[in-house]
């Protein structure tokens, strides 16, 4: 028997399985904000943070605080969460991370891409 096709809020039809997979997807989801302490400022901290997001296939942003740290909010699934937070335990080859704060939240909104502000 296929698939019962469903009406998506009045934005077309799609059949059962995709509409399946979508959503557990946005399940599987989850968004961490990391805030890194040490020499991380004008050591590329924020390009090296972009190239292991794109790697792992997370999204959010990097920028740069006034208090000298630097924040990442990531999303994506949390295995590939957890290893960016390992790899930022060490982060760039010039920085020297002192300390590390997580942040686990709620999604405010879906990123595309990962940016550096």
């Amino acid at each position: 028997m296929p698939a019962r096709p469903l009406k998506l809020l009045g934005f077309g039809i799609l059949p059962s399985e995709i509409l399946s997979s979508l959503l557990m997807q946005n399940s599987d989801k989850k968004q961490v904000r990391i805030f890194v302490s040490g020499r991380v400022q004008g050591v590329f901290f924020r390009a090296h943070s972009q190239e292991e997001a794109e790697k792992l296939e997370l999204t959010g942003f990097a920028r740069n605080l006034p208090d000298g740290r630097v924040e990442i909010l990531l999303q994506g699934a949390e295995p590939k969460l957890l290893s960016f937070i390992e790899w930022a335990k060490g982060g760039a080859p010039k920085a020297e991370v002192d300390k590390i704060e997580l942040r686990w939240e709620a999604a405010e909104k879906d990123f595309e891409r990962f940016d550096i502000y």
